[in-house]
């Protein structure tokens, strides 16, 4: 009974699962791979930007202490794939944080 919309799902390197219109590109909406991730506190839904949390951003004079997701990033080059049938999206991912 609802409106049927073509999405695609990204997993990104900096913990956020995007998921988009396929067919224009908006955002549809975004959530954390993780619950331990912190470097970003969300996504600027205009830009489609993560917004830094200042409290884990690295930069000079800084020690920004369990950030989480390391330099690695939370998703790679890992394929992914989802089961119709289960409605599972299966990721391989690094939970991973640094100091």
């Amino acid at each position: 009974a609802g409106k049927t919309v073509k999405l695609l799902t990204h997993p990104d390197r900096n913990g956020f699962i995007y998921t988009l219109d396929r067919t224009n590109g908006d955002l549809f909406t975004v959530g954390k791979i993780d619950a331990t991730m912190n470097e970003f506190k969300d996504v600027d839904f205009k830009t489609g930007q993560p917004i830094r949390d200042p409290e884990y951003a690295t930069y000079m004079d800084h020690l920004a202490k369990d950030v989480c997701p390391s330099a690695m990033g939370y998703h790679d080059q890992a394929h992914d794939s989802y089961d119709p049938t289960k409605q599972l999206f299966y990721i391989n991912a690094n939970h991973i944080c640094m100091d």
